[in-house]
C-alpha cells in the first residue's frame, strides 16, 4: 500500500471510530424485561445438566432440551427442543481484522450477528433498536422469516464486544442467543433466554488466543433470571437443581418460613437458594 493510500486508511478508520463513539452514546438504555417481551410463565421445574462430548461446553435446561451441535473448537454450543420450537445458542469467537476487512459479512460485529443469524442469508432477518443494559451487555431483538415455514421465529441476542490489542480491525464478540416461533416467544422466550445463558463453553480461549471477556457470566444469567422473573434453587437432600417462579411460587406461610417448597407426597419440601453446580 502507498503511502497515500495509507493515509486514506488511516483517516477512514479515525472516522469509523468516532461513528462508533458516537452510536454508543446514543444507544438505547435497558430499563425493564418489557422491551424484550416476554416472562417467566412457568412454576416449580427441575433442571437437568447438559454436557458436550469432550466436557467442553455444558448448560442447565428443563427436560426435552437437546444439545444439537458443538463446535470442534469447544467455543460454541446449539441446544433445541425436538420439536424445534425453541433455540439457545453460545458462541465466542474471534475475528481477525484481516477477515474483517476483506469480508463484509465479519466486516463489524452487527454484520457478523446478521450472517450468523440469517444463516448467510439463508433467511430474512429483521432487527430491533440495540439496548445496553447495566452490564454493558448489548442486547439485540430480532424476528426471523423462513419462506418455508409458516411459523416465523423471534428471539434476542446478548452480546458483548472486545477489540483485540494490536488488531485495529479485529474484534472478539462473545453472544448468548434466545430464539422461539413468533407465537411463542411472550410465553416461552424467557425459558430460551434462561437456557442460552446458562451455557459455559471452555474453549473460546483457543479461538483468538484468549476470550477477553470483560463480564463475568455468572453475573449476566443472574441479571436476566430476576429480569424474566424466575430464580435457582435446589434440593438439599439430593441436590437437584431447580427454576422457580419468583411471583407465584413463593410460599411465604410455609412451615418452615418464607421460601419455596417442592411438594414431595403430601408434604412439602423447602428447597435452599441459588443452583448447586
Amino acid at each position: 500500500m502507498n503511502k497515500n493510500g495509507l493515509c486514506f486508511r488511516l483517516m477512514a478508520l479515525a472516522f469509523l471510530s468516532a461513528l462508533m463513539v458516537t452510536a454508543s452514546a446514543q444507544q438505547l438504555k435497558y430499563t425493564s424485561i418489557a422491551q424484550i417481551g416476554t416472562s417467566y410463565k412457568g412454576s416449580v421445574q427441575p433442571l437437568k445438566p447438559l454436557v458436550s462430548q469432550g466436557g467442553q461446553c455444558s448448560a442447565w435446561s428443563p427436560a426435552h432440551w437437546v444439545i444439537s451441535g458443538v463446535s470442534p473448537q469447544g467455543n460454541a454450543l446449539d441446544l433445541i427442543l425436538p420439536d424445534k420450537s425453541m433455540y439457545a445458542g453460545y458462541l465466542s469467537v474471534g475475528i481477525p481484522g484481516s477477515k474483517a476487512y476483506k469480508d463484509t459479512a465479519f466486516a463489524s460485529p452487527r454484520a457478523f450477528l446478521n450472517t450468523t443469524i440469517s444463516e448467510s442469508g439463508k433467511y430474512k432477518v429483521t432487527w430491533g433498536k440495540p439496548l445496553q443494559d447495566k452490564l454493558g451487555m448489548t442486547i439485540l431483538s430480532f424476528e426471523i422469516m423462513d419462506p418455508n415455514d409458516s411459523r416465523q421465529g423471534k428471539g434476542v441476542v446478548i452480546y458483548q464486544v472486545t477489540k483485540v490489542p494490536g488488531d485495529i480491525d479485529g474484534y472478539i464478540i462473545e453472544s448468548y442467543t434466545a430464539q422461539t416461533f413468533k407465537d411463542l416467544w411472550a410465553s416461552q422466550g424467557a425459558e430460551a433466554i434462561a437456557v442460552a445463558l446458562s451455557i459455559r463453553c471452555t474453549g473460546g480461549a483457543r479461538t483468538y488466543g484468549s476470550t477477553y471477556r470483560s463480564i463475568d457470566p455468572k453475573k449476566i444469567e443472574s441479571f436476566y433470571a430476576k429480569e424474566v422473573g424466575l430464580d435457582f434453587a435446589h434440593n438439599p437432600t439430593t441436590g437437584e437443581n431447580y427454576w422457580v417462579n419468583v411471583v407465584t411460587d413463593k410460599n411465604v406461610q410455609g412451615a418452615q418460613g418464607p421460601g419455596y417448597y417442592l411438594k414431595s407426597g403430601n408434604d412439602l419440601k423447602k428447597l435452599l437458594p441459588g443452583r448447586k453446580e
